[in-house]
């Protein structure tokens, strides 16, 4: 079944499946105090999870574009965009999200990753890896850029880690 899918895993040998929601053409999720912030290629569901036997959605938004991975972080929903770039959703009140703000980068965004007041892009077709000052969602702006270098990098996928930052480019590896 195409959803969101609740596992019980109390018992690590024995995962039970304790609750389903059927969403469509999901990309990401993230989850957050009692609730799930779910991705698809149109927007941004927010499931209630307080009894996982029974999720509930509770509000959507469509922020424009092909949305793919998501982060929360402090009361906001960071989310990768196919257009290229980040969507900052205020989701401070999960019933009434809302789009506090967005950086436009070139190419397409694929994944991303939020350490700090930061938020770096894997970009693909040749756009390479951009970081974005999230300090103020409601007005973001690249601080930095790099790529790792050769024709055509695609980078795909990103995570930050004790000062380092790893990218994995389809091309080249991590």
């Amino acid at each position: 079944n195409t959803g969101l899918h609740i596992f019980d895993i109390t018992d690590m040998s024995n995962p039970v499946e304790v609750g389903f929601l059927e969403l469509l053409y999901l990309a990401g999720l993230d989850v957050a105090y009692g609730f799930v912030l779910v991705t698809n290629n149109s927007g941004l569901s927010i499931v209630d999870i307080s009894d996982p036997t029974s999720p509930v959605e509770v509000s959507f938004i469509d922020p424009q574009g092909s949305i793919g991975d998501v982060v929360y972080k402090d009361g906001f929903a960071y989310m990768a965009t196919s257009g290229g770039g980040i969507r900052a959703i205020n989701v401070m009140n999960p019933y009434y999200p809302h789009l506090a703000g967005f950086y436009d980068a070139p190419g397409y965004t694929q994944k991303l990753a939020v350490d700090g007041n930061y938020a770096y892009l894997a970009t693909g077709g040749s756009t390479g890896l951009r970081v974005v000052d999230i300090s103020n969602p409601y007005s973001m702006n690249e601080v930095a850029y790099f790529t790792t270098g050769g024709y055509n990098p695609n980078i795909n996928d990103v995570s930050v880690d004790d000062g380092h930052v790893y990218v994995t480019d389809s091309g080249r590896g991590v």
